[in-house]
């Protein structure tokens, strides 16, 4: 589980977007948010 949310916080970082950082992940906005 860690590993999934230091993933998430790092690639909202990289995107500077929680839409794009969802895209990239393949994952829901409000996943990411």
């Amino acid at each position: 589980m860690l590993d999934f949310r230091m993933e998430t916080f790092l690639t909202v970082c990289q995107c500077m977007n929680f839409t794009r950082a969802s895209e990239k992940l393949n994952i829901t906005q409000p996943a990411v948010s």
